[in-house]
């Protein structure tokens, strides 16, 4: 078999002295004595007869504007023979490289009877939302089209108000399934009918005005996909308990994302987080759920005090609390990549900064919380190269206390550093002159390239004319400036010039 074909696909194309035998290739919808064109076939690629102009097409053969997508396909200026003669592995190649859901390829389906079903399998192989009609259209075919449809389908995004039935079909050839929650629907999603043996990622959209279960438990079944690499569950399940996930994490060796939060949190337990902490092929984890003292008494129960946990974890995400932040991040040496959201004024962040290996860190407060620079000492000679650190939009991170001369001593290692993000209240230096904040900084991190500021606002000793006067750089490294507000000066007759300057003033 070539290199370059799907294991288990023929690459034979369907020849026209073949007359009314069934096509060769795999799961190939119908017969290639068809007429490409015809108004079914174009109804079954998802597009709706009355969306296409007739006068593009004539009598399933190609007229002008489709030699030009032949062209594009074979990247030169012969005519579309040239790419019908190519051997079927190349045919594959550059068919392959088509976006799926292009006027070029549903124009070649149409039209180009040589390749019909080549091209086919790839507008097939993503559904999503710029045809997810497509799905819809099949609801009047019966089991066997439906089936030699949906087998062809690799990339799958749907609704959990899905009106077809497809619980006699299965999708053997799905890789990826997102599935995203209306805020308000009677139907309940069936997951079952979608997990097959290629599935390596399965992603339940999150949308936090969705609070009825709309997910009925699949779980119990997720043995089926045991090729599963990334789990994603962010919607409210029917009738669920924890026991049912871990049999199923169980049953996928090869999990390496497992993201669990808001309405879909509920699915982890002391249990689940302890096979997870202790499973070596994780590499990422997020789970919005509770860390506390009680919860680790349970979940470490049986874990040495030297036992490395999420040993190959490079991402995690906790909410936890300082007592529970102590006790656990001994066991998390390995980390290079942390991700807090803190419920608690304890200093949270001395039991980070033993974490020696971490380089990428990122801290969301999730109340109140008055900031000093006694509290943030610990970051000073952590050795990162992001640090981060943020108010949940429900609360006030006041960092009043804070003093300009303090900033340069604060994130981290002046030598590691290279993107840094800070947001609070309070301190008057961002309204005042974002110059002194910029040099401050600039001055002691070279290496920095990304930075984010609460606020800045423009200069106000420039005066209102081009004419403005040359300051030394402010920050040479700098490349990205992010503001979450901007305050303009009192007075700029061109404030796009104005801003422009201010700008070049960085670096």
């Amino acid at each position: 078999m070539s290199l370059y074909t799907r294991q288990g696909d023929p690459v034979t194309p369907p020849y026209r002295n073949r007359g009314n035998q069934s096509c060769p290739y795999r799961g190939s919808p119908k017969s290639n004595a068809e007429t490409t064109s015809s108004p079914e076939t174009r109804h079954l690629l998802g597009i709706d007869p009355m969306d296409i102009d007739d006068g593009d097409f004539a009598s399933g053969a190609p007229v002008s504007g489709t030699a030009s997508a032949a062209t594009t396909l074979a990247s030169t200026s012969k005519p579309l023979p040239d790419l019908l003669h190519l051997p079927n592995e190349l045919k594959l190649m550059v068919i392959g490289n088509l976006e799926p859901q292009s006027k070029t390829t549903f124009n070649l389906a149409l039209t180009v009877k040589e390749v019909k079903w080549m091209v086919m399998r790839q507008h097939w192989s993503i559904i999503g939302t710029k045809n997810e009609s497509a799905l819809t259209r099949l609801r009047a075919e019966n089991i066997t089209t439906q089936q030699n449809y949906v087998g062809l389908i690799q990339d799958l995004t749907i609704r959990t108000d899905l009106p077809v039935d497809f619980s006699q079909c299965r999708f053997n050839s799905l890789q990826k399934l997102v599935v995203r929650a209306p805020d308000e629907s009677a139907f309940d999603l069936d997951l079952s009918t979608f997990l097959g043996p290629n599935l390596t990622d399965i992603n339940l959209k999150l949308n936090l005005d969705r609070q009825d279960p709309c997910i009925i438990n699949f779980l119990p079944v997720m043995n089926r996909s045991p090729s599963l690499k990334s789990i994603q569950f962010g919607l409210p399940f029917h009738d669920t308990h924890p026991d049912h996930l871990l049999k199923a994490l169980e049953s996928c060796p090869r999990l390496e994302t497992v993201r669990i939060h808001s309405q879909s949190e509920d699915l982890i337990d002391e249990y689940v987080w302890r096979h997870l902490a202790t499973n070596h092929t994780l590499r990422k984890f997020l789970w919005t759920g509770l860390v506390d003292i009680p919860f680790l008494d349970i979940a470490l129960g049986n874990i040495s005090h030297g036992q490395v946990l999420f040993s190959n974890v490079t991402h995690l995400y906790l909410t936890i609390t300082s007592g529970a932040a102590a006790k656990l991040f001994p066991h998390l040496q390995n980390l290079t990549s942390l991700a807090l959201v803190i419920r608690d004024h304890g200093n949270i962040l001395e039991s980070v900064a033993g974490l020696n290996n971490l380089n990428n860190l990122h801290i969301e407060y999730d109340l109140d919380t008055d900031l000093t620079v006694a509290l943030l000492a610990p970051l000073r000679h952590m050795n990162l190269t992001r640090s981060v650190l943020r108010q949940d939009n429900r609360f006030t991170l006041d960092g009043s206390a804070i003093p300009l001369s303090a900033l340069p001593n604060l994130f981290g290692s002046h030598a590691t550093m290279e993107r840094l993000e800070f947001a609070w209240q309070g301190s008057l230096y961002f309204d005042d002159n974002a110059q002194d904040v910029l040099w401050a900084l600039g001055r002691v991190y070279p290496k920095v390239n990304w930075c984010s500021l609460t606020a800045a606002s423009l200069p106000s000793n420039l005066g209102p004319s081009n004419a403005y006067p040359a300051y030394p750089p402010m920050w040479p490294s700098l490349r990205r400036l992010d503001l979450w507000e901007m305050i303009e000066p009192d007075y700029s007759d061109n404030y796009a010039n104005y801003c422009t300057h201010f700008a070049n003033q960085i670096n």
